[in-house]
């Protein structure tokens, strides 16, 4: 499957990250993961941004496959969380909508990983989360990307504007690797009643 596109009902889902059950109530989470970690095995250094404040398991999964996880959130109670692997996973207090991240250095990170947090995001704060990553980015590093969109009138939470993304991507010098596939399919992982579904993106720096 193309990286960049809707994910689909029969993508590879995942019902729990090394031992960490998953949400039944994480309607994409399951998807999302399995692609992220589809991607992981073998990389260095990478951070997964925004990672949420709560125990979410990305982190865990990426530290399995992984040199150096950073796990990066805005929320000061991230540090809190649990580790059980502290070779491989590090819990940062950041808000790369604001910034590069003063723990990650400039060209540090082979890969980002930033799984449902865009589509928060819009503005100047959707432009500077883009230049954060690349910031820390070394030369040849990918970004990892999932958000929602929306497939209707918004009834609960904001999707991620296409045209709005893909002038920040601009901006910053990032566009999709590979084709990119638009179109919602008839087997789209939706949440009807929220107007959603779920896009995955792989971006690279373009020289």
């Amino acid at each position: 499957m193309t990286d960049n596109a809707y994910f689909r009902t029969s993508d590879p889902a995942l019902l729990d990250v090394v031992g960490y059950k998953l949400n039944p109530e994480w309607w994409s989470r399951p998807y999302e993961y399995a692609w992220a970690l589809g991607h992981a095995r073998g990389l260095g250094q990478v951070a997964d941004m925004g990672c949420g404040w709560m125990d979410r398991p990305l982190r865990h999964g990426l530290a399995l496959y992984c040199e150096m996880v950073y796990a990066v959130d805005a929320d000061p109670r991230v540090m809190q969380l649990p580790n059980p692997t502290p070779q491989h996973l590090r819990h940062i207090v950041g808000d790369f909508a604001r910034g590069p991240i003063a723990s990650i250095g400039e060209g540090e990170l082979d890969a980002v990983f930033c799984v449902s947090v865009l589509e928060d995001l819009s503005g100047v704060k959707l432009e500077t989360a883009l230049d954060t990553f690349v910031y820390h980015l070394r030369p040849g590093g990918r970004i990892y990307l999932t958000f929602d969109v929306l497939t209707g009138k918004k009834i609960m939470y904001p999707g991620l504007d296409f045209s709005a993304f893909e002038t920040a991507c601009r901006r910053a010098g990032v566009w999709y690797a590979g084709e990119v596939d638009y179109k919602l399919p008839p087997d789209a992982l939706r949440h009807d009643g929220w107007n959603l579904a779920c896009f995955h993106a792989l971006l690279e720096v373009k020289e």
